[in-house]
């Protein structure tokens, strides 16, 4: 990393292949956590379960309660080379077809490799696949003939697991995954990423955070693969890709209130951060429905948020710039570099940090 954040070469870092984890910890809040005390810019060691002791009566914890779908599937191509397709979302259809024949449904698709326009692949348990189009971001838009898709889609797919953590098509781990990429409060279907700065938490430490007089306020973020995008060029120049948030009324209107009296705001994840700082300063009346894109890099003035829960996060990515964006990018460098000495697990299976 670096002084000056300009280009993404800042929030680089070397990382030892072995410290990836590959999956969580049996204890969820066994994990680590590494605190960062921005006022006197120390660091300290100890487990997640002593978050505890970081909150306070009167403190908000603000958690995203989204849940992974299954999106994922593998297939193979004419030639017989492995394909992965992840289904993000089916498309208004415009096309009528030829006489009786409906015209194909289509779907907005990841795919890995990269694929050539008008190649067929046939996808494990949905069918055949067509390539009709490649979007500039890198998505696809395919035909795929197949019957009750969306409802095929649900049951049959895996979870579409970031690409650092390593699973062969038979692996025996994806059927774990189901429930460990997911955390203990997700509820609300639809995201292709966990918030997994909340994958530390236990059904147990949240009562514990509770009986303590801490507020647990949740919304809804529905993380998509742009959470995966590296960040190239200058930081100024990089797009994020949107994503869909709501709130209930009555969450809002805690969350207002807790701001408007002046408590502590914990964010438990970038997805949070983001949602919190997208939202007026104005409460909605409503029920709060929206997208943001909003890409936080060094230089930003937060105005919601006073403590951060968050991973060690890829390198040269949009969640790590966030961090050092609220922590400042030198400290943010040291406890990294601490971490790495340390040995902690990093990024969605691996260890945490607090910072405030």
């Amino acid at each position: 990393m670096g002084n000056f954040i300009i280009h993404p070469d800042n929030l680089d870092f070397s990382l030892p292949l072995e410290l990836i984890a590959q999956e969580p910890l049996s204890d969820r809040s066994r994990a680590n956590l590494m605190v960062l005390k921005k006022a006197d810019q120390t660091l300290s060691h100890c487990f997640f379960s002593d978050l505890l002791q970081y909150l306070n009566s009167g403190d908000v914890l603000v958690i995203n309660t989204a849940r992974v779908r299954r999106a994922k599937f593998f297939g193979r191509k004419k030639t017989g080379g492995k394909v992965e397709a992840i289904f993000l979302e089916p498309l208004a259809q415009t096309g009528k077809g030829d006489g009786d024949h409906a015209a194909t449904p289509l779907w907005k698709v990841l795919l890995r490799p990269q694929i050539k326009l008008g190649e067929t692949i046939d996808i494990q348990f949905l069918g055949e696949l067509t390539i009709a189009a490649r979007l500039p971001d890198g998505e696809y838009v395919c035909g795929l003939k197949s019957d009750d898709a969306a409802d095929k889609i649900s049951s049959a797919g895996i979870l579409p697991l970031p690409p650092y953590i390593k699973r062969s098509e038979k692996d025996p781990r994806h059927e774990r995954d189901l429930s460990d990429y997911q955390t203990v409060y997700s509820s609300v279907d639809g995201a292709i990423a966990a918030p997994t700065a909340g994958l530390h938490f236990t059904n147990e430490l949240l009562k514990k955070i509770e009986e303590k007089g801490v507020q647990i306020i949740p919304l809804v973020l529905h993380v998509g693969w742009g959470t995966f995008k590296p960040v190239s060029g200058r930081l100024a120049d990089h797009k994020m890709l949107s994503e869909k948030y709501e709130f209930e009324p009555r969450h809002l209107a805690a969350l207002y209130a807790a701001r408007k009296e002046g408590k502590k705001i914990f964010a438990v994840g970038t997805t949070v951060t983001r949602v919190l700082e997208s939202l007026p300063d104005e409460k909605p009346q409503a029920v709060l429905r929206g997208e943001t894109n909003i890409f936080i890099q060094p230089g930003y003035k937060f105005r919601w948020i006073n403590g951060l829960i968050t991973n060690f996060h890829v390198p040269r990515s949009t969640p790590i710039a966030l961090t050092a964006a609220f922590s400042g990018l030198q400290f943010l460098t040291q406890a990294y570099e601490e971490a790495i000495r340390s040995g902690y697990r990093f990024f969605s299976y691996g260890d945490a940090m607090l910072v405030f």
